[in-house]
């Protein structure tokens, strides 16, 4: 197996080297390649660069008659995931078109937002990596989204579902309820509640929750489990509404751009 980082140039496998043009155009040569031996490429597309650069990867796999499969960590425009106007672009499906023009073998899409990526994407699944407690937790989803989403990963844990809405012409939040409990259960005396969605930006959302939740379970310790973490005022936004923030570095090795806050854990995939 050829085994090509595209995140981790340092990490074993092929090596290659990546430059950026005077124009902008950031440019990749692979070192050795066994022809006899499929690909497998590790990326992330945060942005149109490392899209770009994939699709550079699989044109040069592809000339040399070798098959690859794809794992993508955080994938570009996976909350556009349906059109919105008419006057705006599907973004999702032109990032999916890209892709499948390389013709990976398979996709492996780390927590996408919806099942609308695997849908458009040839040969995708969806790899949903929060999962990481026991069964005696108590799981807050914070909108239907994430209820459908996990709720099958769950499936003994008692569980709380929030909803919210916005304001239909700045799309401002207006408000948070607790939409139901589910399971046999004294929430009241829950002594830790546990957050879980798939993306956080800015964190407003899981800032109304978490105010919500301590008014409604006062005598509960609050954290948050999200996989991907796109924004840094997310980070520092949550480090002081809850009490303990897990994310991945599916987007972004946060740790080489600030100080991580002492409740925080950024976890490696």
């Amino acid at each position: 197996m050829n085994l090509i980082n595209l995140i981790n140039r340092e990490a074993p496998g092929v090596p290659y080297t990546l430059t950026t043009f005077p124009d902008g155009e950031p440019h990749i040569v692979l070192g050795e390649i066994n022809r006899k031996y499929a690909a497998h490429v590790v990326c992330r597309i945060a942005n149109p660069n490392d899209l770009f650069v994939l699709l550079q990867v699989g044109n040069i796999l592809n000339r040399q008659g070798v098959p690859f499969s794809l794992t993508i960590r955080y994938l570009m425009s996976a909350r556009m995931d349906r059109v919105m106007s008419f006057n705006e672009a599907f973004s999702l499906e032109i990032v999916a078109n890209a892709i499948n023009s390389i013709h990976p073998t398979k996709v492996n899409l780390h927590e996408a937002h919806s099942e609308r990526a695997v849908s458009l994407i040839n040969n995708s699944q969806n790899v949903l990596l929060n999962p990481w407690l026991s069964s005696k937790k108590v799981i807050c989803f914070p909108d239907e989204g994430a209820s459908e989403r996990y709720t099958s990963l769950y499936r003994n844990n008692p569980k709380i579902v929030c909803s919210k809405t916005r304001d239909p012409e700045t799309g401002e939040l207006k408000g948070f309820t607790i939409q139901r409990e589910i399971g046999d259960y004294n929430f009241k005396k829950a002594d830790n509640i546990i957050v879980i969605d798939d993306l956080c930006d800015r964190g407003g959302t899981f800032m109304g929750i978490a105010e919500l939740l301590r008014k409604e379970y006062p005598q509960a310790s609050l954290d948050i489990h999200v996989v991907h973490m796109v924004n840094p005022l997310g980070i520092l936004n949550l480090s002081k509404t809850y009490d303990h923030v897990v994310f991945t570095d599916s987007y972004k090795d946060w740790s080489k751009e600030m100080e991580i806050p002492a409740n925080c854990t950024m976890a490696p995939l």
